[in-house]
């Protein structure tokens, strides 16, 4: 085995020995799986859905040709990192790798491709690796290269506090080094993250296929697993930049729920009885098409539109805090404003109305408060509109100034629901009858194409 040990920054990047199988897991455990979106969309158990990957683990690391960092400023020794405990803390970023017989690619595969009993024990964690296999499988490098052996990259991860320093794609030119001296002539990878595609560009590696994973078909069931995800493309206005639940739910949290005046109303503990958005966000950020503001100095999340996408193939669905009674039992003083949104939204349906068939609907719009009246909440609806071009947008609004901001824009005011005359279909109470807000009287529902 070629030796790798490059001291760097107060990091070391060495081989991965054996004695890291554990701390490689811990840190895939920890920091891989919760941040990939593909498990977040299949709604992946962390590690159960994946424990599988755990027992393969030590075979890819026995290949000789996987590099991890160490975090040198902990003084750890390498016999440390094969303690579980201290796998997380001592390791900041892993690259294991293989070196595959190009001639078999298609022929040797993962277990979760080949053995029908653990691909149904792990039914989530498969069906990942049979879309992987179905784009890998569509090149044949062997031939296109005229080579008969590569390293081929299965997953690299950057614990989240060593984020944005380089050591993804110093591992990878570490990794491409060590190829060369070991005379690999190829390096290859399949990977659905906006970080690693920019790491592979940058570096002058070939883009041989894409796959646009709403349209992946499998094999096995015959389904789509993710029917309603978009292109992994996520738009931004300062830059590319990953809108990820914690970042957005935080933000909602602190700015959107507080200052909206239906739910201090209602008496609503903040996050207990909004618990329900942080699986609703991961829906509608797995659409790609939500932006958000940050500030570059900082980093920090000041403005976020979130949008999903709704299909008239798909029919007026109705939000689970409406149509699931066991949900709206949950979440009932949330709830009781989804019905009063579902009132106002009523049987106008979009589709017919605007003869389209699909439409961006404008889920929350939310500007810090230290950020307030910049125009940056009309910015981000101005951005949504591009996004769209010739979709049918649809947006309910509460507030004076974002109904300010849709009717400037000559989005059409299709209804008004007065807040305090909504009688609770469920209970036949008037919930807002008392309420009392300079800025809130009604709610609207607008539309544009």
């Amino acid at each position: 085995m070629s030796v790798v040990r490059v001291e760097e920054n107060g990091l070391v990047y060495r081989n991965a020995t054996m004695a890291d199988t554990e701390a490689v897991w811990q840190l895939m455990v920890a920091e891989f799986y919760p941040r990939t979106e593909l498990c977040c969309c299949l709604r992946m158990r962390i590690p159960q859905d994946v424990e599988i990957l755990h027992t393969l683990l030590p075979a890819i690391i026995r290949h000789g040709v996987s590099l991890v960092v160490e975090d040198s400023a902990s003084g750890c020794l390498l016999s440390v990192l094969a303690s579980v405990f201290v796998a997380s803390e001592k390791l900041v970023a892993a690259r294991p790798t293989t070196v595959e017989q190009l001639t078999e690619q298609c022929q040797s595969r993962h277990p979760l491709l080949t053995d029908s009993n653990l691909a149904a024990a792990y039914s989530k964690c498969s069906a990942v690796y049979r879309m992987f296999d179905h784009l890998s499988c569509s090149v044949d490098l062997a031939k296109l290269y005229k080579v008969d052996r590569a390293i081929s990259f299965k997953f690299l991860v950057v614990a989240e506090s060593h984020s944005r320093r380089g050591i993804g794609k110093r591992l990878v030119e570490l990794s491409l080094e060590l190829a060369a001296r070991i005379a690999i002539p190829l390096a290859t990878t399949c990977t659905a993250s906006r970080y690693s595609e920019r790491i592979y560009s940058s570096m002058d590696f070939d883009l041989l296929s894409t796959l646009r994973l709403s349209e992946f078909v499998d094999p096995v069931t015959g389904g789509r697993p993710r029917s309603s995800t978009a292109k992994r493309t996520v738009w931004c206005i300062e830059r590319p930049l990953q809108l990820t639940p914690s970042r957005s739910g935080k933000l909602m949290a602190t700015q959107f729920h507080p200052r909206t005046a239906l739910c201090p109303f209602l008496g609503m503990d903040f996050p207990a009885d909004v618990e329900f958005d942080r699986l609703d966000v991961l829906n509608i950020l797995d659409e790609g098409v939500s932006l958000l503001v940050e500030d570059p100095a900082t980093g920090q999340v000041i403005g976020a539109r979130l949008s999903s996408i709704e299909r008239r193939e798909d029919g007026n669905q109705k939000h689970p805090l409406v149509a699931d009674p066991e949900q709206a039992a949950k979440y009932p003083k949330y709830s009781i404003i989804f019905r009063m949104f579902d009132q106002l939204t009523g049987d106008i349906d979009l589709f017919q109305r605007y003869n389209a068939d699909t439409v961006m609907a404008f889920k929350f719009l939310v500007v810090s408060d230290s950020h307030a009246g910049r125009g940056i909440a009309k910015r981000l609806v101005q951005f949504s509109l591009e996004v769209a071009k010739d979709w049918q947008l649809q947006v309910t609004s509460s507030s004076r100034a974002t109904k300010r901001i849709y009717d400037g824009l000559k989005f059409d005011r299709l209804n008004v629901l007065h807040i305090p005359d909504f009688v609770d279909p469920v209970d036949g109470s008037r919930p807002f009858e008392k309420l009392q807000a300079d800025d809130l009287e009604n709610v609207a529902l607008y539309a544009k194409k």
